[in-house]
């Protein structure tokens, strides 16, 4: 309705920020300002995957895992 307004302007460079900048970027932001800041979302939780948390008895990724049958 009102081109050229400061409205139209701030609207046209938070969508040009959306379109250009990749999607994993966007979510560090969102995820840092909402849990990190406002702590109001879920962040992230640890993987409950044994490669991320192995049981070190030699410290060889490939011997542990035969050892402990993974």
């Amino acid at each position: 309705m009102r081109r050229d307004s400061w409205i139209d302007h701030v609207a046209r460079f938070i969508s040009l920020l959306g379109v250009s900048s990749p999607t994993f970027w966007l979510a560090f932001i969102v995820l840092t300002i909402f849990y990190g800041e406002l702590q109001i979302a879920p962040g992230p939780r640890p993987s409950r995957c044994h490669r991320l948390s192995p049981v070190k008895i030699t410290g060889l990724f490939l011997v542990d895992s035969i050892i402990n049958g993974d």
